[in-house]
Formats: structure tokens, sequence, C-alpha cells
């Protein structure tokens, strides 16, 4: 953090407590936030590539409730749908705060 930012709420009257809180803590956030996502979105995507290595399990599933139910493009779908509800809204989150730490927005 610079020492910039620490001597103008020091200026404007904050404590310190509150430079701790306002500042330092709310800048350290910020600053580690965006990296934390990225690395929960890969391992997310990394799972996803394991589970692929894995898919003869996920598909034998499928089948036993493909024999089941006959619905083959019904049990497929729902493997997608649960990928898809995890994945896309993650993504469209660290886009955002990517956009917005990058353009000097506030979280």
């Amino acid at each position: 953090m610079k020492p910039e930012y620490i001597q103008a709420a020091r200026v404007f009257g904050y404590s310190e407590r509150q430079i701790a809180v306002k500042f330092r803590f709310l800048l350290t956030v910020k600053s580690c936030l965006q990296p934390l996502l990225v690395q929960y979105f890969t391992t997310i995507k990394l799972s996803s590539l394991a589970s692929i290595i894995g898919v003869t399990e996920v598909l034998h599933k499928s089948q036993q409730v493909i024999r089941e139910t006959y619905q083959t493009t019904e049990a497929y779908l729902v493997l997608v749908l649960c990928y898809a509800v995890v994945v896309i809204p993650l993504s469209i989150l660290a886009d955002r705060y990517e956009a917005l730490s990058r353009n000097g927005g506030y979280v």
C-alpha cells in the first residue's frame, strides 16, 4: 500500500483503526480478490477436466438412467446443465470484477 494513502487519510482525520479498516483492509481485499477468483475458476475448469478424464463413470451413470427411463437427451442435458450452473455464473462474476478493477472501480 502506498504511503500517500495513509498520509491522506491522516490529513482527513482518520484514526489508525479507521485507516486499518477502510484503507489497508479494503485495498488488500481488492488486490487479492481478482487472483483468487481466477484461481477458483481455474480449479473448476481443471476439476471439469478431471471429470472428463473420469467420464466413463459419469456416462455409466447416465446410461443407467437412460436404460431405466429411455430418455437419452434428457439424461445428457442434465449433465450439461449442472456444469453450466456452476461455471457460467463464476465466469461472469470473474469477468465483471476484472473489468471493474481494470477501470479503477470499487467492488
